[in-house]
């Protein structure tokens, strides 16, 4: 989606001490917003998965992970054999932009139990799908360490021979900090200062 932009003024803003000349002073903006990365990844689903037979795709290994663009990505996809009927699913979220990031709904900077958390949702479009220490929910809020997070999921049930495509939604808010410098200029008043 494209951006905006917005202007804010500041109506009533005016320096109320007395000046001997032109000043500058430093001012800072924090800016929070929702963001919203989702990513996809094509997984293989075999009937076979512990036979070595050919088939419309491989099963272990590294799957590219296609993420839109945002300040935290998917930035791996694994996949690997978990036994009869089960696949393994790995992927690892990482932070690639600066700012501090959020729960979603929550942006109060300062507040360590709602930083560096990113609400996470897994769909392969195929039931049976688990993800590990979550229980029977696709969403959770995964802890950021070091600007990364790996989530591990299990897809079992499977049945078929395919290709089969599995989408991942980071639901966070983004907190950034700017800052400039304003000038405030000396103006001399009718005393002859």
């Amino acid at each position: 989606l494209p951006g905006g932009v917005d202007e804010v003024t500041f109506q009533d803003l005016a320096y109320v001490k007395s000046l001997e000349g032109n000043n500058e002073f430093p001012i800072q903006a924090d800016v929070c917003y929702p963001y919203k990365t989702r990513a996809v990844a094509d997984f293989c689903m075999r009937k076979e998965l512990t036979k070595a037979t050919a088939g419309v795709c491989q099963i272990k290994g590294s799957k590219p992970a296609f993420s839109s663009g945002g300040p935290i990505q998917v930035t791996s996809f694994e996949e690997a054999v978990g036994g009869t009927n089960k696949v393994i699913l790995k992927f690892k979220i990482k932070a690639t932009g600066a700012g501090t990031f959020y729960k979603p709904g929550n942006c109060k900077k300062g507040n360590f139990q709602e930083e560096n958390f990113v609400k996470v949702t897994v769909n392969s479009g195929v039931t049976g799908l688990s993800c590990s220490g979550w229980g029977a929910v696709l969403t959770k809020e995964v802890r950021l360490t070091n600007g990364e997070a790996s989530v591990t999921c299990i897809q079992s049930g499977v049945t078929v021979d395919a290709l089969q495509k599995a989408t991942i939604t980071l639901d966070y808010n983004h907190l950034v900090s700017t800052s400039t410098k304003i000038l405030v200029k000396h103006l001399p008043t009718d005393l002859g200062t």
